[in-house]
């Protein structure tokens, strides 16, 4: 069964009820729209960059058990009056598009999607190859910049999950209620280990990052994943958004509303790392050191005998994470997330080239670039359907003017 919510706005929300395992031939099927959230810098804070949303794009995913399935994205146009400038080579294929800018006074959010200036469809069908087309909004409608198989070997494990935040096989093994579901919400949220994402650069206690603070980062980006994107019951994801407020950190705003006006409860995480460092010589067995310090385990002795000297420096980083639910159902409204950290000077640092299977990582140092920030974001997303589905129909706006370059 599927329940409707009420909305104050035309942002409606459908969420399917039910266990979560999908029937044969049954997708999971989700569709949201970006948003800006409008971060700001704190007063006497270094400049952080949280990203501003420019044009309004879609994200609209079908998966099923198997992993089979589409993902489609479009970019909104800022303007009718024109279309996007492209670059092409020798041969008249399209090799770019403009940005585009900002958008412009006199084109609505909902004009803006439906001459999205660029449509992306990236496909994994049960009976054939997985593809990527792409298309280029041009006169007179649109011209295709893209049509090949998808690259990688991904397993269908892995894209789940990368988009559910977890395998089908876990989220069909939750419980489905009580004390068993709020252990095993604990438990799946407590199960990625990605120490060194998104850089590969291991904790050393800089800018407050510890091996557990990296790992309960990542708890929350699944929370979140969990909430935005898989196929749960409404107790299951209900039993996600408790396990969130419980956090540490967590800020709790009931009957609040989303950018859109739709009511809900929000958590929100807005966590501030900010110390002064003096100046000092830092040598590789002492970076060694404050990684192991820092809960970096298996890291081996180092005979580098290399040496930086670092200035008196500010560490600064912000991590702010947001979601608004609907307390009635679970359904997700609305969710944000991003890290950023001030780089002032340049700072020593532990990495891992990634490997494959279970070989043993390759650390090597490095010097990070001083100046500017480093941002992580998830996006900034107002969700309005979460559903099963056993046909991909898109709700995607350019999709119901020009169906050819959403298939």
């Amino acid at each position: 069964a599927s329940v409707a919510l009420a909305a104050t706005s035309a942002h409606a929300t459908t969420y399917a009820a039910g266990p979560a395992p999908l029937a044969r031939g049954e997708y999971f099927h989700t569709y949201a729209t970006t948003f800006d959230p409008k971060l700001k810098n704190r007063p006497g804070a270094p400049k952080l960059f949280f990203g501003r949303e420019s044009v309004p794009s879609s994200f609209e995913t079908w998966f099923d058990s198997s992993a089979h399935g589409r993902m489609l994205m479009s970019n909104g146009t800022p303007t009718l009056k024109y279309s996007p400038m492209v670059s092409r080579d020798e041969q008249g294929n399209i090799g770019g598009i403009s940005s585009g800018g900002t958008l412009q006074p006199g084109t609505t959010r909902a004009e803006s999607l439906m001459y999205a200036n660029s449509v992306n469809v990236l496909a994994w069908p049960a009976g054939g190859a997985a593809f990527q087309r792409a298309w280029v909004r041009t006169k007179p409608e649109y011209e295709k910049s893209y049509d090949g198989r998808l690259g990688g070997s991904q397993s269908a494990a892995a894209r789940q999950r990368s988009i559910w935040g977890a395998t089908y096989r876990q989220l069909a093994a939750l419980p489905a209620a009580g004390a068993p579901l709020a252990a095993g919400v604990a438990d799946l949220v407590g199960s990625p280990d990605r120490l060194g994402a998104p850089s590969f650069a291991l904790p050393t206690g800089a800018n407050g990052e510890t091996a557990a603070t990296r790992r309960q980062e990542e708890r929350l980006y699944t929370a979140v994943a969990l909430l935005t994107s898989a196929p749960m019951s409404d107790r299951q994801r209900t039993a996600v958004f408790h396990w969130l407020a419980a956090q540490p950190g967590a800020r709790v705003t009931p009957r609040t509303r989303d950018h859109t006006q739709r009511p809900g409860t929000r958590v929100t995480f807005d966590l501030i790392h900010d110390r002064r460092v003096p100046a000092r010589t830092v040598t590789a067995p002492q970076l060694v050191a404050e990684a192991r310090a820092a809960g970096v385990t298996g890291l081996p002795d180092t005979t580098s005998t290399e040496s930086w000297q670092v200035e008196a420096h500010r560490e600064y980083r912000r991590f702010v994470l947001s979601v608004v639910v609907d307390p009635r159902s679970g359904a997700l409204l609305e969710s944000y997330g991003n890290a950023s950290t001030s780089h002032s000077v340049k700072v020593p640092e532990v990495t891992y080239a990634p490997t494959r299977g279970t070989g043993p990582r390759k650390y090597t140092f490095r010097v990070s670039n001083g100046g500017g920030s480093t941002t992580f974001a998830l996006g900034s997303m107002l969700w309005g359907v979460q559903e099963r589905a056993t046909s991909i129909v898109p709700r995607t706006p350019v999709c119901g003017r020009v169906a050819r370059v959403c298939r």
